[in-house]
Formats: C-alpha cells, structure tokens, sequence
C-alpha cells in the first residue's frame, strides 16, 4: 500500500493520461497500484511486445493440393519455401503431373470425454473462447437469462450433480413439442435411450446447482 502511494503521487502528474481517461475528474482520482505478480506479468507482455515489433516479416510460398471431389487438402512435409524458383519448380512438376497415388494411409482414435457440469468459471472460458466475449459481458447475459427464467442462477462452483436430483425430468421439458434442434435433441436423448448421467467434476458450494436450462 505504501509504495502504491509513493508511486501514485510521483508518477499521476507526470503524463497525459487523457488517451486512456477520458473523464477529466477520474484522472484526478487515478491510482497507480503496484501488487508483486503485477511486474514480471508486465515483463512477459513487455517482452512479447517487443518480439513483435522486432519481427521482419519474409515472403514464403507453399503448394497447396487438394482432391477435386471430397475437398480433402494434401499438405507435404517441407511446409513453406522461402525461395520463389524452387517453389515455382514443384509447382511446375505438380502440374505436369495432376495426378497422384496414394501409397500409404496411417490413422488414429481419439476419445474426448464428456464435459462435466457447467460452472461460474468454465462459462466465461466457453463464452470466450467461442463467442469472443468478456466475461463481464457473459455474466450480463446469464443474468439476464436467469431472470428471465431460461437458465438456473449462472453464478455457481458446482461441478456435479446431487444423487436424486430429476436432472433427467429437465431433459424431458426440454423435449417438448417443437421442431428446433435443441429439443430434437434432447428428445433423441430420451427416446433412444441416449441419457447418461453426467460424470461428476468434483466440486460443490452446497448452495446452487451446476448451471442448466
């Protein structure tokens, strides 16, 4: 706190901090606060920054095939070519030679496992990740649906359900009649006898659900 203090007052007068505050009153109020995470956090992003304006962008070029009908796309080992004439020179053998063989094919499974329960923290990541938004953002709109009555209340670290709970019931209202995707699903789940219950993520604060519909 005292060297919070020390650098607010040494430093609030020194520049213009109009680009950044635009309301005059709150650069007046500013505070400059210093925590021990705050300043090597600062030197990666300084660092980072740096490498970047540093960066001299080269030209490369690459082949690209593909096969005409599944649209599969080729890609070779080489990777990008920093010489134009060598590049030009495989592309010129690609073309006289349209045509290729496949000789060998190698592939592999890969299991996801299933999500657990959604909470407070895995939302924001998800929204983020995927609809590009902050988490401020996020919360509003979970908020919002949870007044409305569209989701359970969005601000939970629960990460599993509770033995009894009719979590199978929520599909079923979910099910009703309706041609959207959401409830051909979750009749899918129902009918066909694709319900599971969801595995557990180990968590609980003993006062709200996982977050649902």
């Amino acid at each position: 706190a005292s060297f919070t203090r020390l650098q607010t007052l040494l430093l609030q007068n020194k520049f213009n901090w109009s680009a950044v505050i635009r309301d005059p009153r709150l650069s007046e109020k500013m505070i400059l606060s210093y925590g021990p995470c705050q300043f090597p956090t600062l030197g990666l992003i300084v660092q980072r920054e740096w490498e970047i304006q540093s960066h001299v962008y080269e030209t490369f070029h690459t082949i690209n095939v593909f096969h005409p009908t599944s649209n599969t796309k080729f890609t070779w080992q080489r990777g990008n070519m920093y010489d134009e004439h060598i590049a030009r020179m495989y592309h010129g053998m690609c073309m006289e030679r349209p045509e290729a063989t496949v000789e060998h094919v190698t592939g592999s499974q890969r299991r996801r496992h299933a999500p657990v329960p959604l909470c407070t923290l895995e939302l924001q990541k998800k929204g983020s990740q995927y609809l590009r938004m902050s988490g401020e953002r996020i919360m509003k709109i979970a908020e919002e649906l949870y007044q409305g009555g569209y989701v359970s209340y969005p601000r939970t670290e629960t990460t599993l359900y509770q033995d009894g709970y009719d979590l199978e019931g929520l599909v079923r209202k979910q099910a009703g009649p309706g041609t959207s995707q959401w409830a051909a699903y979750a009749d899918r789940l129902l009918s066909q006898g694709q319900f599971r219950w969801p595995q557990s993520g180990g968590k609980d604060d003993g006062a709200h659900p996982p977050i649902h519909p």
